[in-house]
């Protein structure tokens, strides 16, 4: 374990633990939200499923594109700030959720939010293994693939005592929303400092 530079990987995975950890209380258990909120039915939320992740697909194709283009801060920040965004005006649909507007805006907004969030999911991967360096990459690959596991498993016992105790779907989405925050604040400074680091 002296091989590896703990600084670094501990500077690196913890974005990905704030993010990990707020999407397992969304991410496995949307479709609870869209049938108990909105009483979407299991057809019609594997129908919309299909389309957010065929969308995901190109997404993803493109990023590597608008990094070239634009950067990491654009390919990451700006794009992970619009997924939070959506997720926000999403979780506020349980509001008013009586409305004929509030399944549209709910759909919508889920539609845009999968892809922007996943789309970044390749540049950070980059961000991270060129930010701990050759020698510590296969450490941070593993910690990481052992976050998303392990984070997805707090998040499920928790959301289960939340709605046990009768947490509404929007404030257990909104504790998604402020992990969110706090990981992809964590990725900017990930940035301007790998920035900064390899200016010549």
């Amino acid at each position: 374990h002296s091989d590896y530079d703990w600084g670094l990987i501990l500077q690196a995975v913890i974005p990905t633990f704030f993010i990990a950890l707020g999407a397992g209380f969304t991410i496995p258990v949307i479709n609870l939200f869209f049938h108990d909120v909105h009483g979407m039915q299991a057809p019609a939320f594997s129908l919309l499923n299909s389309v957010t992740f065929t969308l995901v697909v190109l997404s993803s194709l493109l990023i590597p594109e608008i990094k070239r283009r634009f950067g990491y801060q654009v390919a990451i920040t700006l794009m992970q700030s619009l997924s939070i965004f959506f997720l926000f005006v999403m979780a506020t649909t349980e509001w008013y959720n009586h409305s004929p507007w509030g399944l549209v805006i709910a759909v919508v907004t889920f539609t845009f939010r999968q892809p922007l969030m996943n789309m970044a999911q390749p540049m950070t991967s980059e961000l991270t293994m060129n930010y701990v360096g050759e020698r510590n990459r296969e450490m941070i690959s593993a910690i990481n693939a052992s976050i998303w596991s392990g984070c997805w498993f707090v998040s499920a016992k928790l959301f289960s005592v939340f709605r046990e105790a009768g947490v509404a779907y929007s404030n257990i989405i909104f504790i998604t929303v402020a992990l969110y925050i706090i990981g992809v604040a964590w990725y900017y400074w990930l940035i301007k400092t790998h920035e900064q680091n390899t200016r010549p």
